[in-house]
């Protein structure tokens, strides 16, 4: 595997262990490590939101059929 040349110049880079090519030309337009390790993780957090909407729907369903008579009025 090729390693990637760093950049030696003190100041331009915000990274702590230096930065490559990549990391430099992401820097200057304004994502860092840690942006793309938050845009990496919103997939799972968006599947965690439909799965939890989902379940209260469901709760909620079950909540209602529970609580409504065959006629259509409620038991309470």
């Amino acid at each position: 595997m090729a390693k990637l040349e760093t950049v030696t110049v003190k100041g331009s880079c915000p990274v702590a262990g230096g930065c490559d090519r990549l990391t430099c030309l992401l820097s200057r337009v304004g994502f860092n490590r840690s942006a793309l390790v938050t845009l990496a993780l919103l997939p799972y957090s968006w599947a965690g939101l439909t799965w939890g909407w989902n379940s209260f729907i469901g709760v909620a369903d079950s909540l209602i059929k529970l609580f409504r008579q065959g006629n259509g009025s409620w038991i309470l």
